[in-house]
């Protein structure tokens, strides 16, 4: 396998993972940051979740051509 399959693989099992862990995440405020928003687990979840569906999408688009 490629590494560019195991990339994908690993996004795929972060999007499950993150995405799942999302819906059960804490909504509990753990610090706010410079613009005052909230940072939680349920936000650092979400944010992770979408990293890997930006780079599963780019792969996609690398292997499309």
């Amino acid at each position: 396998m490629t590494l560019e399959a195991w990339i994908a693989m690993g996004c795929v099992a972060g999007i499950v993972v993150f995405g799942s862990l999302y819906r059960r995440a804490s909504t509990r405020i753990w610090y706010r940051d410079w613009d005052g928003d909230g940072v939680s687990a349920r936000s650092v979840c979400g944010g992770l979740s979408l990293i890997f569906l930006v780079v599963l999408l780019a792969l996609g688009v690398r292997w499309l051509g």
